[in-house]
């Protein structure tokens, strides 16, 4: 997403004009690389100093946040207004980008839970290469009371009952687990 450094995105710039090759354009509190500039105007005197699409207007190198560029900018001064257009991803796509990899973490659990089988002796084990999920054998079972029907159920414990199924049960077996001693 295109963004302006300064109004759209905070950072700052360091602006020192020279002959081509020579002429920086250093940048500071945001970490960038060649792909996220795009372009800069210097606003004072309206020309383009450096377009990624353009190579009369390109870069001769980038390094340390440090931007040497191809055009000849002898005649500029160092106090001019540049523009400097970003490609940076913004809140949303971050938002998505950690949502997505929520998912994946989820899906993967999923997908190792859903491979548990019992054993012979109706442990719940995981695949060959996991570890046991529960062993022993339970001796006791004691009755619940004041049962309440899943359809009444607001929460279990703080976790809201329109949860998922399959989460509410993982959560719900977890809280058990602890009172539940092998003998």
């Amino acid at each position: 997403m295109n963004k302006t450094l300064g109004i759209d995105v905070s950072g700052s710039y360091a602006f020192m004009p020279d002959s081509p090759g020579f002429g920086t354009v250093s940048f500071s509190g945001i970490d960038l690389t060649l792909d996220n500039i795009k372009l800069i105007t210097n606003v004072t005197r309206n020309e383009i100093i450096y377009n990624f699409a353009d190579s009369t207007a390109g870069a001769t190198s980038f390094g340390l946040n440090t931007l040497t560029l191809d055009y000849d900018t002898s005649t500029h001064s160092a106090s001019d207004v540049l523009q400097i257009i970003l490609d940076v991803p913004g809140e949303l796509e971050e938002l998505r980008n950690a949502v997505e990899s929520l998912r994946m973490a989820i899906n993967s659990l999923t997908r190792i839970m859903g491979s548990a089988l019992p054993d012979a002796s109706g442990r719940m084990r995981v695949n060959a290469e996991s570890a046991v999920i529960a062993s022993g054998t339970l001796t006791t079972v004691s009755t619940v009371s004041n049962a309440v029907p899943v359809g009444n159920v607001a929460t279990f414990g703080a976790v809201p009952a329109q949860y998922p199924a399959n989460q509410i049960q993982g959560l719900y077996a977890d809280s058990l687990r602890r009172n539940i001693s092998v003998t």
